[in-house]
């Protein structure tokens, strides 16, 4: 990775903590209450349209490097197309068999619940897309291109996967008793990560991959 695409990506990864994380943390939580605002409202609100925003910025700001991460596919898309589907399968079965081991005992992320329960109209119609286009290529960004591509050599790819895919998980919980529920986000970081080094680095890999189990989740939330 080229030392400008170092810097571009590592600025992806602040503006994400920053705005995502930081900012909902300190500063909108002291807003809500000052407002007397309902938290989950505009909590779920500031979310989506932010992450959206952020999304939209970072593909233009990052596109040279994506636009190169397809050319170098080009001749090879299918492969890409049936490794994504691969990864997806094999995601669901790593899932299905820790279902079975663990039952109704594993229950559901806040972050999840909220998601199934959205009743603000706006937000509902524009969340798929956030969902399913904008929401993986930020992700993969940040957790993949960031954390396991930018720091290759510097640790052992085994620990970056575990970083990868732990920080994956802590992202979609909302306290540690959710811990088991968000198993499924970890097994999720560690098949894309995988996927990702295998691939040679190439992003569109774990991208492509997030996009088709996140098509599959919005089907069953609205088949429910």
């Amino acid at each position: 990775m080229e030392k400008r695409s170092k810097e571009k990506i590592r600025n992806i990864a602040i503006v994400y903590i920053l705005s995502l994380f930081l900012v909902p943390k300190f500063v909108l939580s002291q807003l809500i209450n000052l407002i007397k605002a309902d938290a989950q409202t505009v909590g779920i609100s500031y979310v989506v349209i932010i992450s959206i925003a952020i999304s939209i910025w970072a593909i233009i700001y990052y596109k040279e490097e994506l636009l190169g991460y397809w050319n170098e596919l080009k001749g090879r898309r299918l492969n890409l197309f049936l490794t994504a589907i691969a990864g997806f399968v094999i995601l669901l079965l790593l899932q299905s068999v820790f279902f079975m081991i663990f039952g109704d005992s594993i229950g559901e992320t806040q972050n999840q619940k909220t998601i199934e329960s959205l009743n603000i109209p706006i937000i509902t119609t524009i969340f798929p897309i956030l969902s399913i286009l904008l929401g993986p290529i930020l992700e993969e960004l940040v957790f993949r291109e960031y954390i396991v591509g930018r720091f290759k050599g510097k640790l052992p790819g085994v620990i970056l996967v575990l970083i990868s895919a732990a920080l994956f998980a802590i992202v979609h919980m909302t306290s540690l008793s959710e811990l088991k529920a968000a198993t499924p986000y970890f097994l999720h970081g560690i098949i894309g990560s995988v996927i990702y080094i295998k691939s040679g680095y190439n992003i569109c890999y774990p991208i492509l991959m997030h996009m088709v189990n996140n098509i599959i989740a919005q089907l069953l939330i609205y088949l429910k």
